[in-house]
């Protein structure tokens, strides 16, 4: 059920008990009270009942509809790849337009997630935040593709590990943290890095950068086929915590708890 963190967090929002806990929050404008030292301050107590159970359902569902979003939406990838492909034949039919204007095309746009867009295919509201989740998967998708890639090579002693590596350690950093959703990706500045790089020599052999780049893009493309096969399992996978909840309710009636989830 579940892997790493989310399984101890959902695995411990089913199993724990209703409660009842007390909020305390200031009553009246704190900058009033800061000003004049002899108002009382005071306070108001709210009672919240807490459903553990109720939350992690409502998790469930979101999981569910962001899951299903994720699967679509990496077929965008592909879409992503073409581009850069393309500015890559302009360059090399040497495209008379100005340098600026082939890079920005190579630059992919955020794609337009509405509100009719949604990823199970009704006519629903899209989740928030749908078009950074797929920045975010893109740039995972591209990490873990560049990564990869490294590994192999450096296992191989490839002539152009240095290459790859030299420009991956450069954008690595940027793979980490936030940044406006408007800008354009880690993801998309990596790949542009590759096709201004210019073919070498190392040693006897000859490295093209630009094979380096088709490298990366098929290695994400697969790795993006994994992801959405993965991401389908998961309606599967919370009917399977849907079940274990169920048998732990029935086994407590009977005074007994089953408190492992397989």
């Amino acid at each position: 059920l579940g892997r790493h963190g989310s399984r101890a967090v959902i695995g411990k929002m089913f199993g724990d008990a209703d409660r009842e806990v007390v909020l305390r929050n200031t009553l009246g404008w704190k900058a009033r009270r800061d000003a004049n030292p002899f108002v009382e301050t005071r306070y108001v107590e709210y009672r919240v009942a807490l459903r553990p159970a109720a939350l992690a359902e409502r998790l469930l569902e979101s999981r569910t509809q962001i899951a299903a979003e994720a699967a679509l939406d990496l077929d965008l990838l592909e879409d992503d790849s073409l581009a850069v492909d393309r500015e890559r034949r302009r360059r090399l039919f040497r495209d008379s337009r100005r340098e600026e204007e082939t890079e920005t095309a190579c630059r992919t746009a955020m794609p337009p997630f509405d509100d009719s867009r949604r990823g199970d295919g009704a006519a629903g509201r899209a989740s928030p935040l749908r078009a950074a989740t797929y920045d975010l998967l893109k740039q995972l998708v591209t990490q873990r593709a560049v990564e990869a890639l490294v590994a192999e090579r450096q296992t191989l002693r490839s002539d152009d590990v240095d290459v790859l590596a030299a420009v991956w350690d450069h954008h690595k950093p940027h793979f980490v943290g936030s940044r406006l959703p408007t800008a354009a990706t880690p993801a998309d500045d990596l790949l542009i890095a590759f096709r201004s790089i210019t073919p070498r020599f190392v040693g006897d052999a000859i490295v093209d950068p630009l094979a380096i780049l088709d490298d990366i893009l098929d290695r994400r493309k697969r790795l993006a086929k994994d992801w959405q096969a993965s991401l389908a399992s998961v309606p599967e996978e919370h009917l399977r915590w849907r079940k274990w909840h169920l048998s732990n309710i029935f086994a407590k009636s009977l005074g007994t708890s089953d408190h492992h989830s397989s």
